[in-house]
């Protein structure tokens, strides 16, 4: 069968075998692409487990973003006081974020959402105008079903690569204003130095070491206490 010649014929042209054998191709080529854009499946399943065993607080405070808030092991010391819960999975894009929302986001009903993506939109030539969409997609959905819950904005850890991406997300949340505060992490490590920051980093160059998150948890929970309601 010429697959490589049916894209220029009618489709009423396929009968029998021949159309089950196009179809069958193409959801097979439809499966492939979904797992190349969202190769997470496993550890959002291992996240749902999780759930199942170790309920969340109800209306929790949600973390979710790439592997940055993965791999906070200190997580559930250092948000002693405050009911949250991370649902980060290691990888991620703005993109992949809203393609597990349904799953990770809106079964929670979250008071407040932490939201941490933009290094891997970067990484894998993400444009900036696709990355803002992205998270500009993300905060609509979750205004939508939660019109009360606070969400909290992380600068895209990129250092000084790619500052539009930062200036897009800063001025893109200003018509969110009344529900969505932007965490200034770029501007913390700016003040720092890019030698000092180098140091809160692991030998990878790209994750937070122990100082890292020692650094960094505080900065979280100082936005956090500044709004009661949390």
């Amino acid at each position: 069968f010429p697959v490589k010649d049916s894209m220029y014929y009618p489709m009423a042209v396929f009968t029998g075998n021949s159309l089950a054998r196009v179809i069958d191709l193409c959801i097979t080529n439809m499966e492939f692409n979904k797992k190349e854009r969202y190769p997470h499946e496993e550890y959002v399943r291992l996240l749902l487990r999780r759930q199942s065993l170790h309920p969340a607080p109800p209306r929790p405070i949600l973390f979710i973003g790439h592997s940055m808030l993965r791999y906070w092991h200190t997580f559930d010391d250092d948000m002693e006081g405050f009911p949250a819960i991370n649902r980060a999975f290691g990888g991620s894009r703005a993109e992949q974020t809203v393609f597990w929302y349904d799953k990770l986001v809106k079964p929670y009903h979250p008071r407040a959402i932490v939201y941490f993506e933009g290094a891997n939109d970067y990484k894998t030539g993400v444009p900036v105008k696709i990355f803002t969409a992205h998270v500009k997609t993300f905060i609509e959905k979750a205004h939508a079903d939660f019109p009360d819950c606070k969400i909290f904005i992380i600068s895209p850890d990129i250092r000084s690569e790619k500052p539009e991406y930062n200036a897009a997300i800063k001025k893109m949340i200003q018509q969110y204003k009344s529900f969505v505060e932007y965490i200034d992490m770029e501007g913390y490590k700016q003040k720092m130095g890019e030698e000092n920051y180098r140091q809160l980093l692991l030998p990878d160059h790209t994750h937070w070491n122990a100082d890292g998150y020692k650094r960094f948890a505080p900065l979280i929970r100082e936005k956090l206490k500044a709004f009661k309601d949390l």
